[in-house]
């Protein structure tokens, strides 16, 4: 399986322009940091844009407005905790949540 570079996902949106990727990449290389905290740290990008970009490059669905009453220990737990941290599931707040359930 050939998953696509968020960068270029992001590009594709229109969200970035390729210049703005360039030097978003070289601050990754010089800082060791992920590109996506890069975009938001310069404020190139929202967290919401960068959670819809990871959900296209990783084919997960994205839920919106999810509740508290929404949520099942059982769907809560069964996610990955590194997906879980990003969707902030953890914290059991109505966010952006991203699930790989269809």
């Amino acid at each position: 399986m050939n998953i696509p570079k968020l960068g270029s996902i992001l590009e594709e949106q229109g969200r970035l322009s390729p210049e703005v990727l360039e030097e978003a990449l070289e601050a990754q290389t010089g800082q060791g940091e992920r590109l996506g905290q890069i975009l938001i740290q310069q404020k190139k990008i929202t967290e919401a844009e960068l959670l819809e970009a990871i959900a296209i490059q990783l084919d997960l669905e994205i839920l919106d407005s999810i509740t508290d009453e929404q949520l099942s220990f059982d769907l809560v737990s069964s996610c990955p905790s590194s997906t879980s941290r990003a969707a902030s599931f953890s914290h059991f707040r109505p966010r952006m949540a991203l699930c790989g359930w269809r």
